[in-house]
Protein backbone atom coordinates (compact mmCIF):
# COMPACT_ATOMS: atom_id res chain seq x y z
CA UNK A 1 0.00 0.00 0.00
CA UNK A 2 2.86 2.31 1.01
CA UNK A 3 4.65 2.84 -2.35
CA UNK A 4 4.74 6.28 -4.20
CA UNK A 5 2.91 5.32 -7.71
CA UNK A 6 0.07 4.64 -5.28
CA UNK A 7 0.37 7.93 -3.58
CA UNK A 8 0.50 9.48 -6.37
CA UNK A 9 -2.38 7.87 -8.42
CA UNK A 10 -4.57 8.75 -5.22
CA UNK A 11 -3.45 12.77 -5.50
CA UNK A 12 -4.15 12.63 -9.00
CA UNK A 13 -7.35 10.80 -8.75
CA UNK A 14 -8.96 12.41 -5.69
CA UNK A 15 -7.74 15.98 -6.16
CA UNK A 16 -9.19 15.80 -9.79
CA UNK A 17 -12.83 15.27 -7.75
CA UNK A 18 -12.88 18.34 -5.45
CA UNK A 19 -11.21 20.71 -8.42
CA UNK A 20 -14.17 19.97 -10.97
CA UNK A 21 -16.53 20.55 -7.90
CA UNK A 22 -15.41 23.90 -7.54
CA UNK A 23 -15.05 24.38 -11.26
CA UNK A 24 -16.73 27.87 -12.01
CA UNK A 25 -17.63 28.40 -8.44
CA UNK A 26 -17.08 31.16 -6.65
CA UNK A 27 -14.55 30.76 -4.42
CA UNK A 28 -13.24 32.23 -0.68
CA UNK A 29 -9.41 33.46 -0.46
CA UNK A 30 -8.76 30.90 1.84
CA UNK A 31 -10.18 28.36 -0.79
CA UNK A 32 -8.54 29.78 -3.55
CA UNK A 33 -5.34 29.09 -1.64
CA UNK A 34 -5.73 25.69 -0.26
CA UNK A 35 -7.21 25.06 -4.26
CA UNK A 36 -4.15 26.44 -5.88
CA UNK A 37 -1.85 23.92 -3.27
CA UNK A 38 -4.07 20.88 -4.18
CA UNK A 39 -3.61 22.12 -7.92
CA UNK A 40 0.07 22.32 -7.39
CA UNK A 41 -0.28 18.74 -5.76
CA UNK A 42 -1.74 17.10 -8.76
CA UNK A 43 -0.03 18.73 -11.06
CA UNK A 44 3.55 17.96 -10.05
CA UNK A 45 1.91 14.16 -9.37
CA UNK A 46 0.94 14.07 -12.70
CA UNK A 47 4.94 14.41 -13.88
CA UNK A 48 5.90 12.04 -10.37
CA UNK A 49 3.88 9.06 -12.43
CA UNK A 50 5.66 9.18 -15.66
CA UNK A 51 8.74 9.06 -13.54
CA UNK A 52 7.72 6.14 -11.75
CA UNK A 53 7.00 4.71 -14.54
CA UNK A 54 10.16 5.14 -16.66
CA UNK A 55 13.00 5.67 -13.64
CA UNK A 56 14.84 2.24 -14.21
CA UNK A 57 15.02 2.51 -18.02
CA UNK A 58 15.36 6.91 -17.67
CA UNK A 59 16.81 7.20 -14.18
CA UNK A 60 18.13 11.04 -14.99
CA UNK A 61 13.67 11.29 -14.42
CA UNK A 62 14.68 10.74 -10.77
CA UNK A 63 16.28 14.50 -10.97
CA UNK A 64 14.00 16.90 -12.48
CA UNK A 65 10.80 14.70 -10.14
CA UNK A 66 13.59 16.31 -6.65
CA UNK A 67 13.18 19.44 -8.10
CA UNK A 68 9.52 19.07 -8.20
CA UNK A 69 9.46 17.46 -4.91
CA UNK A 70 10.96 20.47 -3.20
CA UNK A 71 8.24 22.85 -4.32
CA UNK A 72 5.59 20.31 -3.06
CA UNK A 73 7.84 20.37 0.38
CA UNK A 74 7.73 24.50 0.49
CA UNK A 75 3.94 24.17 -0.27
CA UNK A 76 3.54 21.66 3.13
CA UNK A 77 5.46 24.42 5.16
CA UNK A 78 3.32 26.80 3.97
CA UNK A 79 0.61 24.62 5.00
CA UNK A 80 1.65 23.55 8.28
CA UNK A 81 1.84 26.86 9.74
CA UNK A 82 -1.78 27.60 8.43
CA UNK A 83 -2.39 24.80 10.04
CA UNK A 84 -0.37 25.94 12.93
CA UNK A 85 -1.80 29.17 13.47
CA UNK A 86 -5.68 28.26 13.58
CA UNK A 87 -4.72 25.50 16.05
CA UNK A 88 -3.32 28.13 18.54
CA UNK A 89 -5.93 30.51 18.06
CA UNK A 90 -8.91 27.70 18.29
CA UNK A 91 -6.76 26.82 21.66
CA UNK A 92 -7.25 30.02 22.98
CA UNK A 93 -10.96 30.11 22.26
CA UNK A 94 -10.91 32.50 19.66
CA UNK A 95 -14.50 33.06 17.66
CA UNK A 96 -14.72 31.29 14.58
CA UNK A 97 -15.12 34.71 13.07
CA UNK A 98 -11.74 35.90 13.91
CA UNK A 99 -10.39 32.81 13.21
CA UNK A 100 -11.78 32.84 9.36
CA UNK A 101 -9.87 36.67 9.55
CA UNK A 102 -6.73 35.27 10.94
CA UNK A 103 -6.54 32.95 8.06
CA UNK A 104 -7.67 34.87 5.45
CA UNK A 105 -5.06 37.44 6.36
CA UNK A 106 -2.56 34.22 6.39
CA UNK A 107 -3.48 33.39 2.82
CA UNK A 108 -3.55 36.96 1.26
CA UNK A 109 -0.17 37.50 2.67
CA UNK A 110 0.89 34.15 0.38
CA UNK A 111 -1.11 34.93 -2.45
CA UNK A 112 1.01 38.19 -2.54
CA UNK A 113 4.61 36.73 -2.36
CA UNK A 114 6.15 37.57 -5.81
CA UNK A 115 4.10 40.64 -6.79
CA UNK A 116 6.68 42.86 -5.95
CA UNK A 117 8.98 41.13 -7.77
CA UNK A 118 7.13 41.42 -10.93
CA UNK A 119 6.62 44.93 -10.20
CA UNK A 120 10.46 45.78 -9.78
CA UNK A 121 11.58 43.87 -13.06
CA UNK A 122 8.87 45.99 -15.14
CA UNK A 123 10.73 49.07 -13.95
CA UNK A 124 14.27 46.69 -14.62
CA UNK A 125 12.99 45.96 -18.34
CA UNK A 126 12.61 50.04 -18.66
CA UNK A 127 16.02 50.54 -16.53
CA UNK A 128 18.04 48.38 -19.29
CA UNK A 129 16.01 49.60 -22.09
CA UNK A 130 13.55 46.64 -23.09
CA UNK A 131 10.65 48.88 -22.83
CA UNK A 132 9.75 52.67 -22.75
CA UNK A 133 8.27 54.98 -20.05
CA UNK A 134 5.24 54.94 -21.72
CA UNK A 135 4.89 51.20 -21.82
CA UNK A 136 6.25 50.88 -18.42
CA UNK A 137 3.18 53.13 -16.87
CA UNK A 138 0.87 51.14 -19.08
CA UNK A 139 2.26 48.25 -17.19
CA UNK A 140 1.47 50.11 -14.31
CA UNK A 141 -1.43 50.53 -14.87
CA UNK A 142 -2.50 47.15 -16.00
CA UNK A 143 -0.83 45.37 -12.79
CA UNK A 144 -2.94 47.31 -10.29
CA UNK A 145 -5.83 46.88 -11.88
CA UNK A 146 -5.55 42.93 -12.22
CA UNK A 147 -4.15 42.32 -8.97
CA UNK A 148 -6.13 45.64 -6.56
CA UNK A 149 -7.16 43.54 -4.20
CA UNK A 150 -3.49 42.77 -2.99
CA UNK A 151 -2.24 46.66 -3.66
CA UNK A 152 -2.55 49.87 -2.39
CA UNK A 153 -5.05 52.10 -4.21
CA UNK A 154 -3.73 53.17 -7.66
CA UNK A 155 -4.50 56.33 -9.34
CA UNK A 156 -4.67 54.77 -12.46
CA UNK A 157 -1.26 57.49 -12.92
CA UNK A 158 1.01 55.02 -14.58
CA UNK A 159 2.84 55.39 -10.84
CA UNK A 160 4.47 52.21 -9.25
CA UNK A 161 1.93 49.87 -7.26
CA UNK A 162 2.82 49.19 -3.87
CA UNK A 163 1.73 45.88 -2.55
CA UNK A 164 -0.31 46.36 0.44
CA UNK A 165 0.57 43.16 2.79
CA UNK A 166 4.10 42.71 4.59
CA UNK A 167 6.11 40.30 2.95
CA UNK A 168 6.09 36.41 2.74
CA UNK A 169 8.05 34.72 5.47
CA UNK A 170 11.45 33.13 4.24
CA UNK A 171 11.40 28.79 4.01
CA UNK A 172 13.80 29.30 7.22
CA UNK A 173 11.53 30.98 9.39
CA UNK A 174 7.89 28.87 8.28
CA UNK A 175 10.49 26.14 9.76
CA UNK A 176 11.63 27.52 12.71
CA UNK A 177 7.86 28.72 13.42
CA UNK A 178 6.89 24.89 13.41
CA UNK A 179 10.47 23.89 14.77
CA UNK A 180 9.49 25.97 18.02
CA UNK A 181 6.15 24.13 18.39
CA UNK A 182 6.35 21.38 20.82
CA UNK A 183 3.25 19.58 18.96
CA UNK A 184 4.75 20.29 15.17
CA UNK A 185 8.68 19.97 16.55
CA UNK A 186 9.12 16.63 15.06
CA UNK A 187 7.40 17.39 11.50
CA UNK A 188 8.97 20.27 11.16
CA UNK A 189 11.82 17.66 10.18
CA UNK A 190 10.56 17.87 6.90
CA UNK A 191 12.64 20.72 6.32
CA UNK A 192 15.80 18.11 5.63
CA UNK A 193 14.31 16.74 2.72
CA UNK A 194 13.40 20.21 1.43
CA UNK A 195 17.26 21.05 2.20
CA UNK A 196 18.35 17.82 0.85
CA UNK A 197 16.11 19.23 -2.58
CA UNK A 198 17.54 22.84 -2.60
CA UNK A 199 21.33 21.01 -4.24
CA UNK A 200 18.91 19.97 -6.89
CA UNK A 201 17.48 23.30 -7.71
CA UNK A 202 20.51 25.68 -7.23
CA UNK A 203 23.58 25.06 -8.82
CA UNK A 204 26.39 25.03 -6.64
CA UNK A 205 29.39 22.33 -5.16
CA UNK A 206 26.85 20.67 -3.38
CA UNK A 207 24.94 19.44 -6.48
CA UNK A 208 27.99 17.30 -7.16
CA UNK A 209 27.78 15.87 -3.70
CA UNK A 210 24.17 14.46 -4.99
CA UNK A 211 25.93 12.51 -7.96
CA UNK A 212 27.69 11.03 -5.41
CA UNK A 213 24.68 9.25 -3.92
CA UNK A 214 23.22 5.81 -5.61
CA UNK A 215 20.22 6.27 -7.30
CA UNK A 216 19.30 3.32 -5.09
CA UNK A 217 19.46 5.61 -2.41
CA UNK A 218 18.05 9.00 -3.74
CA UNK A 219 15.04 6.98 -4.76
CA UNK A 220 14.37 5.65 -1.14
CA UNK A 221 14.45 9.85 -0.15
CA UNK A 222 12.08 10.17 -2.96
CA UNK A 223 9.37 7.91 -2.03
CA UNK A 224 9.80 9.19 2.15
CA UNK A 225 9.45 12.67 0.79
CA UNK A 226 6.00 11.52 -1.28
CA UNK A 227 5.11 10.00 2.15
CA UNK A 228 5.33 13.24 3.60
CA UNK A 229 2.55 14.89 0.81
CA UNK A 230 0.06 12.15 2.33
CA UNK A 231 -0.04 13.85 5.45
CA UNK A 232 0.12 17.02 3.09
CA UNK A 233 -2.84 16.64 1.09
CA UNK A 234 -4.93 15.57 4.50
CA UNK A 235 -4.29 18.88 6.05
CA UNK A 236 -5.14 21.03 2.99
CA UNK A 237 -8.30 18.66 2.88
CA UNK A 238 -8.84 19.64 6.58
CA UNK A 239 -8.54 23.21 6.45
CA UNK A 240 -10.86 23.44 3.01
CA UNK A 241 -13.21 21.26 4.92
CA UNK A 242 -13.18 24.11 8.14
CA UNK A 243 -14.34 27.33 5.55
CA UNK A 244 -16.51 25.63 3.04
CA UNK A 245 -19.50 26.20 4.99
CA UNK A 246 -20.03 22.98 5.62
CA UNK A 247 -19.84 21.45 2.28
CA UNK A 248 -20.79 17.75 2.00
CA UNK A 249 -18.71 16.79 -0.89
CA UNK A 250 -15.84 18.79 0.69
CA UNK A 251 -16.73 17.20 4.17
CA UNK A 252 -16.58 13.46 2.39
CA UNK A 253 -13.03 14.39 0.44
CA UNK A 254 -11.47 15.28 3.76
CA UNK A 255 -12.60 12.29 5.13
CA UNK A 256 -11.74 9.62 2.10
CA UNK A 257 -8.01 11.24 2.23
CA UNK A 258 -7.56 10.71 5.98
CA UNK A 259 -8.41 7.42 5.53
CA UNK A 260 -6.13 7.17 3.21
CA UNK A 261 -3.49 8.64 5.68
CA UNK A 262 -4.48 5.88 8.23
CA UNK A 263 -4.56 3.21 6.01
CA UNK A 264 -0.75 4.15 4.98
CA UNK A 265 -0.06 4.38 9.21
CA UNK A 266 -1.30 1.33 9.57
CA UNK A 267 0.13 -1.01 6.74
CA UNK A 268 3.69 0.55 7.76
CA UNK A 269 3.18 0.02 11.34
Amino acid sequence: MDKPHKHTDFFVNHISKTLNHFNDKEVNEIQLFIIGLLQRLKHTSTQLKITFRNIVTIPELEFSAGISVRALLFDTLIALNLYKILAEAENAGTSQKEIEEIAKKYCIQMLADGLTTTINYAELSKNVGFIDEAKLKVSYNNFAISYKDYLEDHLGDGSKPKVKFKKAPKTTELFIQLAMTTELKEISKIYDAYVFYSKYDHFGILYFDILKISLEDRFIHLKKSIRILVGHQVNLFSILNKFSNGDKFVEEQYKISENYLTQIMKSSS
